[in-house]
């Protein structure tokens, strides 16, 4: 199908605050959908392209922190709502346990 973006892995929509951003609280930072590859994040922050960001954040009902870098390649301002940014995260190591995770999890996870 023309323009349609093939994935080289699943997404999964989810909705969780990060505990922390580039060693920083992660309050009022999102994670709004995570594949093996790649992450969007809802942020108050604008991070500029390339630039690494590490994110860690926490699965409902798990007790273990996911700690994962990237670089961001993209970024837009979130219509409707000032000082808001979407920003796609290019993960810098695949991510390929989180198949196995979102199995297991997939009634914990928000959609």
């Amino acid at each position: 199908m023309p323009g349609q973006q093939s994935r080289k892995s699943r997404r999964y929509a989810i909705r969780l605050e990060l505990k922390e951003i580039n060693g920083k609280p992660g309050a009022g930072t999102y994670l709004l959908d995570l594949s093996a590859t790649g992450a969007k994040l809802d942020s108050p922050t604008a991070f500029a392209l390339n630039n690494p960001v590490k994110i860690t954040f926490i699965f409902p009902g798990e007790n273990k922190e996911i700690c994962l870098g990237g670089r961001v390649v993209w970024v837009l301002p979130l219509m409707g709502k000032a000082s808001r940014y979407l920003i796609g995260l290019q993960l810098f190591q695949s991510f390929w346990e989180l198949d196995l995770l979102a199995r297991r999890l997939q009634n914990l996870i928000p959609k």
